[in-house]
């Protein structure tokens, strides 16, 4: 037990050891007894139950719409976990339903399988990897599976994507990290795409990174999102239930060599050594806008970029922007010109002609 609570990290060592046998506390009232960060805790919650060492419950919340949850403590490993998958709105690693079908099916079918499975998809426009609307505004507006599935089949040239939870991805960006890591001898879900494939594993205590394990290769975790066959581009090359992230995988995200969210800015932002332990309210857009313009100088691609502003967003804004003022932050990070680009554009509307020099 205390070798795999180790695995699990340091926040679900320190939950597990301070959990009574049940607990109804919020989020934010245990974030205050254990001195834990709320978001902190809610990723302990998602990798303990992921593990089997906790269940979670959905109770009566008064009358607010989402359910208030009870933690149940796992003493012994032969307590079957439940899924928990509802419960976290978020794809989990409980069994996939129809898996073996997966390679053939058509794409409603693949559709209905990845929600009963309980996997939070999202409809994505044909070739873009990010959802055409808010997680917020899809849950309510197409509340239950069904509105979901009719949704997908009135608007039959959306891709799929998904919101993760309670897996790690390995995206292997290129065939020279495949063969670089050996990927084919993993026996996990896997998906190919146009460059290279996603490998989907159990969660782990890999957080979402972007070109620091090695080149080419990123992780999506808890809180990322990403894009499923049958969309643009996407298909899976190998329908297994994912396993436990390989120790020598682990063994490299702990090694990384490019220490999370440092840049070097160069002539199109500041140099952000290091980012603050809490964003306050007056100056969330300037530190996110300045840390994203480092993070484009340095050269991080739009999909990394972004994912990494909206990780920031949530563990250190107070309070975070919402979906959209993210959106169009790393929208307004992505095309705001460079020094020289912008001072060229200012005069763009001045013709040499009709500049008058000046007279004595």
């Amino acid at each position: 037990m205390r070798v795999q609570l180790r695995k699990l990290g340091i926040e679900a060592e320190a939950l597990y050891g301070w959990l009574p046998d049940w607990c109804t506390l919020s989020e934010r009232d245990i974030a205050a007894q254990t001195g834990i960060t709320k978001y902190d805790v809610r990723h302990a919650k998602r990798v303990l139950s992921g593990a089997g060492l906790i269940q979670i419950h959905d109770l009566p919340n008064k009358n607010y719409r989402n359910p208030a949850h009870g933690i149940a403590k796992v003493k012994s490993q032969h307590i079957a976990p439940i899924s928990i998958a509802s419960a976290v709105g978020g794809a989990g690693a409980a069994t996939l339903h129809g898996l073996g079908v997966w390679l053939i099916a058509e794409r409603l079918d693949l559709v209905d399988l990845y929600l009963r499975s309980g996997w939070n998809i999202v409809p994505v426009r044909p070739g873009e990897k990010q959802p055409v609307m808010s997680r917020k505004h899809w849950q309510s507006k197409w509340p239950s599976p069904e509105s979901k599935l009719d949704f997908f089949w009135e608007n039959r040239k959306m891709d799929v994507g998904m919101w993760v939870c309670n897996l790690t991805i390995f995206d292997f960006d290129s065939r020279q990290a495949l063969r670089t890591w050996g990927a084919d001898k993993y026996v996990t879900l896997t998906c190919g795409t146009r460059r290279g494939a996603h490998l989907y594993f159990n969660q782990s205590v890999v957080t979402t990174t972007a070109g620091q394990i090695a080149p080419d290769v990123d992780t999506r975790c808890a809180g990322s999102f990403v894009v499923l066959p049958p969309s643009t581009g996407k298909e899976w090359i190998m329908v297994a239930e994912p396993v436990d992230v390989p120790e020598e995988l682990i063994d490299a995200y702990y090694k990384r060599t490019v220490t999370k969210r440092q840049s070097s800015a160069g002539e199109t932002g500041l140099d952000f050594r290091r980012l603050p332990e809490i964003i306050k309210y007056r100056t969330r857009n300037d530190t996110l806008f300045r840390y994203g313009r480092s993070l484009r100088a340095r050269g991080w691609k739009f999909e990394a970029l972004a994912t990494e502003l909206r990780q920031v967003n949530s563990e250190l804004c107070t309070p975070p922007l919402t979906y959209s003022e993210t959106t169009n932050l790393i929208h307004h990070i992505w095309t705001y010109p460079d020094a020289e680009e912008g001072w060229t554009r200012s005069w763009r509307h001045i013709q040499p002609d009709s500049v008058t020099p000046a007279t004595t």
